[in-house]
């Protein structure tokens, strides 16, 4: 196939499309690293200065809390986070019964 001006726009398009693409996941992936050391500082900190029983649970919650309004500040529906991939799942359906037994 001879390289022309349309095939070659088209080529230079889709290799700026795939740079564009790694470069949002790297930057995606380097919040939630962020994210993620700050939060197990503060986790860390928190332990060592106060032991109450819910601390843990509570900081758990309010984390999952804060993560779903910045999804709803964003814009972002349930069904888009999940499409995205910023979501866990999708899990398998009754697995936990089966390991109880019929």
């Amino acid at each position: 196939m001879p390289l022309t001006l349309k095939t070659f726009t088209l080529h230079a398009y889709e290799e700026v499309l795939l740079r564009q693409s790694v470069t949002r996941t790297a930057f995606r992936n380097s919040i939630v690293l962020s994210l993620a050391t700050a939060f197990g500082l503060l986790l860390v900190f928190l332990l060592r200065r106060y032991r109450h029983p819910l601390l843990v649970p509570g900081l758990l919650l309010g984390a999952v809390a804060l993560y779903h309004l910045g999804l709803s500040l964003a814009g972002l529906s349930i069904g888009q986070a999940q499409e995205a991939g910023l979501l866990l799942g999708p899990f398998w359906h009754n697995h936990l019964y089966h390991l109880l037994g019929d």
